[in-house]
C-alpha cells in the first residue's frame, strides 16, 4: 500500500498520515468529548494511558482508538499485525 501510494501521489504515506494525525490531535481530542453517554465513557478510559505517558506514539495509539470507539468500531480491530 505505502509504494503505491506513493507512486501515485509522491509522498510518503505513513509519515504523511501520522504528520496529520499529529496536527489534529487536539480538535480531534475536543470533538471526541463533545459525545455523551457511554461512548463518551469508552472514549475517556481509552485516553487513560496518554495522560499517564507524555509520548507521542501513546497520544497517536489513544487518538486512534478513540476515532475507533467514536465510529462505533471495535479499536482491538483497527490494526492486524502478522508476525
Amino acid at each position: 500500500i505505502n509504494a503505491e501510494f506513493r507512486r501515485i501521489t509522491t509522498l510518503p504515506l505513513q509519515s504523511k498520515f501520522l504528520s496529520q494525525l499529529d496536527r489534529f490531535s487536539d480538535d480531534l481530542l475536543k470533538v471526541f468529548l463533545k459525545k455523551g453517554g457511554v461512548i463518551r465513557k469508552r472514549i475517556q478510559d481509552a485516553m487513560v494511558p496518554m495522560s499517564q505517558n507524555d509520548n507521542i506514539e501513546t497520544k497517536r495509539e489513544c487518538i486512534l482508538k478513540g476515532l475507533c470507539i467514536y465510529l462505533n468500531e471495535d479499536p482491538q480491530h483497527l490494526v492486524k499485525e502478522y508476525l
